[in-house]
């Protein structure tokens, strides 16, 4: 069997495949910069997306990104099973959980490094033109730039910095987004969390880090936690006794992560779970940099 059966599949859902590689954008992430790769094997292939370790073979695919059922898969990738074989009580499929943030804080030698560096800022990076951040926002958010990339550090609910972050000026062979800190691959992909999180009474969790410090700034007085893509970590902890708001984009991804985060505040003993309804003119940065932080401030309202 070779790469064709998932790229085919991944083409159809709106997942540009490009390069001699077979990269591809990562199924479950928001940016459209390629960030996985396609491989073969004798099931029809797999993607794995090396932002976030998560690994998608063709019925996965099927099933989260062309809305299949798990029978109407199995049977357009010729696994059926044997009708004769004893039947199981069909069972609802759950979203995939929930995951906690357990990535440790940075050494303290690094963080200051890159605060040296954030406060040598002289204007708003490249990467982040058209996104709704001034100077004054990137000097509060601790960002650092080099030749016109965003680095930018992403805290814990204590404050705590867990991981650094950078935005490409232009997209690089493994995408937009890479963690530039000396943390070994696979150390997790925790949420950018607002200062004071963990006393505020109303938390709005968003996707994507960007979104969630542009929201920051805009309603400064929220608790903001905003997720690394809609498969990353979420501090559950924080979320216990507070209100929360929660903000996916419109995709069917996004769908799905919205009713998953919705359902884990609720668990983690929320006192209250609303959604928001998608913007019908982009994310968070896309409406900033378009509108401004008040237009951004009056649809958090």
């Amino acid at each position: 069997m070779q790469h064709d059966s998932i790229l085919h599949e991944l083409e159809a859902a709106g997942h540009h495949v490009v390069g001699d590689r077979l990269r591809c954008p990562s199924p479950d992430h928001e940016d459209r910069t390629p960030s996985a790769y396609a491989y073969a094997d004798d099931r029809g292939g797999h993607v794995h997306c090396y932002g976030c370790g998560r690994h998608w073979d063709l019925v996965a695919v099927l099933v989260e990104l062309r809305g299949m059922t798990m029978p109407e898969a199995l049977k357009h990738v010729g696994r059926e099973r044997d009708p004769n074989a004893p039947r199981r009580r069909p069972t609802k499929r759950p979203s995939p959980p929930v995951k906690g943030c357990d990535t440790p804080p940075l050494a303290p030698d690094v963080v200051d490094a890159h605060s040296r560096r954030a406060e040598r800022l002289t204007a708003v990076p490249e990467a982040l033109h058209g996104r709704g951040f001034g100077l004054d926002d990137c000097l509060a958010l601790g960002v650092a730039s080099s030749n016109g990339d965003a680095t930018f550090p992403i805290a814990g609910p204590d404050g705590s910095i867990l991981r650094l972050k950078t935005r490409r000026a232009q997209p690089g062979p493994r995408g937009r987004y890479y963690y530039c800190d000396p943390h070994p691959m696979g150390a997790g992909n925790p949420a950018w969390c607002s200062p004071s999180l963990i006393v505020r009474t109303t938390v709005l969790v968003i996707e994507g880090e960007l979104n969630g410090a542009a929201c920051w700034r805009a309603r400064p007085a929220l608790g903001i936690i905003g997720v690394a893509g809609t498969s990353g970590c979420l501090p559950l902890d924080a979320l216990s006794g507070k209100d929360v708001v929660v903000y996916a984009d419109g995709d069917t991804v996004g769908n799905r992560a919205r009713q998953r985060w919705a359902t884990a505040a609720h668990d983690a003993g929320a006192a209250s779970v609303m959604t928001l309804d998608p913007w019908p003119d982009g994310d968070a940065c896309d409406v900033a940099g378009a509108h401004g932080l008040t237009e951004l401030a009056r649809r958090l309202s």
